[in-house]
């Protein structure tokens, strides 16, 4: 359970259930009800439960690093949004620098606030401000180069990408092998579910790997220097052309009588 490999287990011979509540707490309580009843029908006894990793008192629910974890994608989301709506014409160079720092804040804001503020969550703070940081600058990339192809449009997809399938399938609230095979599915390939996964091994399983959490955002950090290249190409291609069309200067009524 250290590496994250299973939910729980039960030894027979001492009647023990171990569960891991920090891994997901409705797992936890899962498993202890399917051995609770196993132990009653074979052991005659309830079993004993030893939890490996416990909730903290500040953080019973163990979902602060959701919090932690959506504060840096919509940081990386908002700055994309707002460069794209109300700075346009930047060069590319200047976005994506004003992205990578806006990452930072986001990681360092919302890690403050629950290391600092609340105390909800302990240890390994450098990896997660770098986890935070490429994971908001990750996502900033691909809503800026969404943006700059189709314009305001692109909330949309990403939104549901990042948010309405992504929180859903991350495992946050219920352990993705609990929740619909679609979302299952969708859980080895989000960057959501991916960073939320990512901070949960850093901070409560650091034996386990988070090799998966790198795959996953180095493939949409692929995907967003696509979306970039392509903006780019088309952007010489029409020159005069606005990026964001939507906006482009409404043209002014005809003389005479309108009826």
């Amino acid at each position: 359970m250290s590496s994250l490999e299973t939910r729980g287990a039960y030894d027979p011979a001492t009647n023990i259930v171990y569960v891991a509540s920090e891994g997901n707490l409705a797992a936890a309580q899962a498993v202890e009800g399917l051995f609770g009843s196993i132990a009653g029908k074979t052991v005659g006894t309830a079993p004993t439960v030893f939890d490996v990793a416990p909730t903290s008192s500040t953080d019973r629910l163990g979902a602060s690093l959701m919090f932690v974890g959506l504060a840096a994608i919509l940081g990386g989301f908002l700055t994309a949004t707002v460069l794209q709506l109300l700075l346009p014409g930047l060069s590319l160079r200047v976005e994506l620098t004003v992205i990578a720092v806006m990452s930072v804040v986001s990681a360092v804001v919302p890690a403050f606030v629950a290391y600092g503020v609340y105390g909800a969550v302990s240890g390994s703070i450098l990896e997660v401000l770098a986890l935070l940081a490429l994971s908001a600058f990750v996502v900033g990339s691909f809503h800026l180069g969404g943006m700059r192809l189709i314009g305001p449009g692109m909330m949309i997809p990403t939104l549901l990408i990042m948010v309405l399938l992504g929180v859903p399938s991350s495992g946050a609230a219920i352990a993705p092998e609990m929740v619909p095979g679609f979302f299952t599915t969708l859980n080895n390939f989000l960057p959501t579910p991916a960073l939320l996964e990512g901070l949960k091994r850093l901070v409560y399983f650091p034996a386990a790997s988070i090799g998966g959490t790198v795959a996953v955002m180095a493939m949409w950090g692929f995907l967003a220097a696509g979306l970039l290249g392509l903006s780019v190409l088309r952007h010489k291609k029409d020159p005069d052309e606005p990026i964001l069309s939507s906006f482009a200067a409404i043209p002014a009524p005809e003389n005479g009588d309108s009826k």
